[in-house]
C-alpha cells in the first residue's frame, strides 16, 4: 500500500498541485495581458475595431494554450491532447456553423473595413454608433442609449448605411403647401436663413427644389449641406425654422376638397 502511495498517489498529487498552481498563474496572466495590451504602444498603432478584434483573438488562443499546458501537465501525451482537439473543433466547427460564419464575417470587417468603431450606421439591427465589434458579434449603440448586438455574419450579408464615412451630409427638410403659394418670397426667406447660419455650407449652394405635385398642392425639398457631425442639429433645426417661415408667409398646407353632389328623386 505505501509502495503504492508512494509510486503512484504523491506523483499524482504533486502534477494535480502543480497544474492548479500554472492555472491560477496562466489567469492571471491573462487577466493582466488582457489589461495591459489595450493600452501598450503596439496596440496604440492599430485599428480601434482590429484591436478590439484582435484581443478577443488572442484571449480565446492563451485560454486554448493554457488548457493544453494544463493536460500535459497531468500526464497526457500532447499529441493525443492536439488530436482530441483538433476533433472537438471539427465536431464544434459542424454544430456551430453560423458562429463560424460570424467570425469569418468579423475578419472580413476588419479587412474590408466597411465601418469601424464610433462610426454612425444603418443596419438591419438598427441605427446608431458602432461601440465594438468582437469575434462573434458588432455592438451598436442607439441615439437613446440602447445596445444592439448584431452577428458579424448578418453585417457583411446586409446592405449597411454608413453615415459618418463621409465628411459632408445633404440635409433635406420636405414639406407640402397649398397651390398658389408665392413659391419666390419662400425660397428667398429660406435661403437667407440657411446663408446666415455658419454651419450650412456655402458650396454646393442652398436651394428649394419642386419634387412633386398633389391633387391639393406642390411638394417642395428644402436642401443644404453641412459637416456629417452637425447633420441632426442642423435637421431638427431647419425642421423648426421651416415650420416659423411658413407662418411668417401665411402659408397653409393643402387642404383636401370633397365635392357633394345632391340629387333630387
Amino acid at each position: 500500500m505505501e509502495a503504492f502511495i508512494q509510486t503512484h498517489v504523491i506523483p499524482l498529487a504533486k502534477d494535480l498541485v502543480f497544474a492548479i498552481l500554472v492555472l491560477i498563474v496562466g489567469l492571471l496572466v491573462i487577466r493582466l495581458l488582457s489589461k495591459y495590451l489595450p493600452k501598450s504602444r503596439l496596440f496604440s498603432k492599430i485599428d480601434p475595431s482590429a484591436a478590439s478584434f484582435l484581443l478577443s483573438t488572442i484571449k480565446i488562443l492563451l485560454y486554448v494554450f493554457l488548457v493544453i499546458i494544463i493536460i500535459s501537465i497531468l500526464g497526457v501525451p500532447v499529441t493525443s491532447i492536439i488530436a482530441a482537439l483538433t476533433s472537438a473543433f471539427l465536431a464544434i466547427g459542424l454544430a456551430l456553423q453560423g458562429a463560424l460564419s460570424n467570425f469569418a464575417g468579423g475578419i472580413m470587417i476588419l479587412l474590408f473595413k466597411p465601418f469601424q468603431v464610433g462610426d454612425f450606421i444603418t443596419c438591419s439591427g438598427g441605427t446608431g454608433t458602432v461601440k465594438e465589434i468582437s469575434v462573434i458579434y458588432t455592438s451598436i449603440v442607439t441615439d437613446d442609449n440602447n445596445r444592439i448586438t448584431v452577428p458579424n455574419g448578418t453585417l457583411m450579408n446586409d446592405s449597411v448605411i454608413n453615415h459618418t464615412v463621409e465628411d459632408e451630409r445633404r440635409v433635406d427638410i420636405k414639406f407640402s403647401v397649398a397651390y398658389g403659394t408665392d413659391e419666390a418670397a419662400l425660397k428667398e426667406k429660406l435661403i437667407s436663413l440657411a446663408m446666415e447660419d455658419g454651419r450650412v455650407h456655402v458650396i454646393p449652394a442652398v436651394d428649394l427644389k419642386t419634387i412633386g405635385y398633389l391633387d391639393n398642392g406642390v411638394q417642395y425639398s428644402f436642401r443644404m449641406w453641412c459637416d456629417a457631425a452637425d447633420y441632426w442639429a442642423v435637421y431638427f433645426d431647419y425642421m423648426e425654422n421651416t415650420k416659423k417661415i411658413l407662418a411668417e408667409l401665411d402659408i397653409s398646407a393643402p387642404t383636401s376638397k370633397v365635392n357633394f353632389e345632391v340629387k333630387e328623386k
